[in-house]
């Protein structure tokens, strides 16, 4: 993005601060469900139909960095003992979308909506199941964050241009100051993936590395650069 335009978009950046250790922040892991994730997966499978074998292979290189990027941030948050909640897709054959039936769909109790094992989820991990791309639309999400006091998210999953920039998106509307994980997140290709982070950042979240933010204890702050001009980080 040229620099005009992303002076631009910080001039109107509406992201708040987040404390990456604070009880309030809480990780949201989007969809990294079987189905979406193994080689023989709907998503791979569907790719390898279509004859988008390079395709497929971006989407399963970036899942190589994705998970164990994702399991480090896990595992922080258990020790911290802060709020970690999967997302799961759970739909139901014949459902419609805009007059069109849905030819995927994933059984609530089968294989294919499982959180994948490597990312080691553990009992008192929420799991929320959404049956549309955003997973504030139709769940309790909201209301359990919000009793459990989180303002703050950071976000993670497939995909970066779809079911995680809906919660992204929603997340901000609703008030929470939101980290996407740039390495934490990944697309059908890496051109969608780099185009959804790009979209999202300055405006709706901070896009930030795995490093970046298990090293920071706050992404966001305000600090002055060497020329003196206060410039949101």
């Amino acid at each position: 993005m040229q620099e005009l335009s992303v002076k631009a978009l910080r001039s109107f950046s509406g992201v708040g601060e987040v404390e990456v250790a604070s009880p309030s922040t809480a990780l949201l892991v989007i969809d990294m469900q079987n189905g979406y994730v193994r080689h023989e997966g709907f998503t791979v499978r569907r790719l390898l139909e279509r004859g988008l074998a390079e395709a497929a292979a971006q989407y399963e290189r970036q899942l190589r960095r994705i998970i164990p990027n994702l399991r480090r941030l896990v595992d922080r948050f258990h020790g911290t003992h802060q709020l970690i909640v999967f997302v799961n897709s759970v739909n139901y054959p014949g459902r419609q979308s805009g007059g069109q039936t849905i030819n995927q769909w994933f059984d609530p109790d089968s294989p294919d909506a499982a959180i994948i094992e490597e990312l080691g989820r553990r009992p008192e991990d929420v799991l929320i199941s959404k049956s549309c791309s955003g997973v504030f639309a139709g769940s309790t999400l909201d209301l359990q964050l919000r009793r459990k006091g989180i303002n703050n998210l950071i976000v993670g999953g497939v995909v970066t241009d779809g079911c995680v920039e809906q919660a992204v998106r929603q997340a901000h509307d609703l008030t929470y100051a939101c980290i996407l994980l740039s390495d934490g997140s990944g697309a059908l290709t890496d051109e969608i993936h780099e185009n959804a982070l790009e979209r999202l950042e300055h405006r709706r979240a901070h896009v930030r590395s795995i490093d970046d933010v298990l090293s920071r204890p706050v992404i966001g702050a305000t600090e002055i650069t060497p020329a003196g001009a206060a410039t949101t980080r």
